[in-house]
């Protein structure tokens, strides 16, 4: 490979780093609207992000994981900026073994389990993400240590009624990790991220 090359090829892999929207597109088989039917999390201190499009029989996004005592588990849930969404207020909730769940937390949890439940902000962060050109209410973000060792589980859901097409997202995570593979991934992700977010 020539300098020249090689100086470029390195120069655009870190553009397609920077503009992975600070977290891993995370992608699953089936809608993880369920407990047991979460999707799988490796690496939690990892960025990653999934987009879910909510419906009144599909509200929830789960992640699972394996976790031990003393992890710093941190995650965020926002909401594309468009005027139908803004009264959309989700909550979060951090799952797992140990833990006394006070009330009704307002969804099934996994045999076994508690939960301790995070409400939104009063008022939303603005968040503009320059290189796919998408704008976000952060409405959530936390960090959370675990107390045990044990599958623990990050979900995010709307305690209200949902309309057809109502979204929003949930990530985890803050290590970037990426590769050759993002240079080649990162049109296709644009053009996912900004559809999901209704830019033309």
């Amino acid at each position: 490979m020539s300098r020249p090359l090689g100086i470029a090829l390195c120069l655009a892999l870190f553009a397609a780093a920077q503009a992975a929207t600070a977290h891993n597109l995370v992608r699953a088989s089936t809608e993880p609207s369920d407990w047991s039917d979460p999707v799988p999390i490796d690496r939690p201190d990892v960025s990653q992000v999934y987009y879910a499009r909510l419906d009144e029989g599909r509200r929830q996004v789960w992640f699972r994981f394996t976790g031990k005592a003393g992890d710093r588990i941190w995650f965020q849930v926002g909401v594309p900026v468009l005027d139908r969404l803004r009264d959309l207020v989700p909550r979060a909730a951090v799952v797992g073994p140990g833990l006394t769940t006070d009330g009704d937390p307002g969804i099934v949890l996994p045999p076994g389990t508690g939960a301790v439940v995070f409400e939104s902000a009063a008022v939303p962060r603005y968040f503009d993400e320059e290189f796919t050109g998408t704008e976000s209410w952060i409405r959530l973000e936390r960090e959370y240590v675990l107390p045990a060792d044990g599958t623990w589980y990050v979900v995010a859901w709307s305690p209200a009624p949902v309309s057809a097409d109502d979204r929003l997202w949930l990530a985890i995570g803050t290590k970037e990790r990426f590769g050759l593979g993002d240079l080649f991934r990162f049109g296709a992700i644009k053009r996912f991220v900004r559809t999901f977010h209704e830019v033309r």
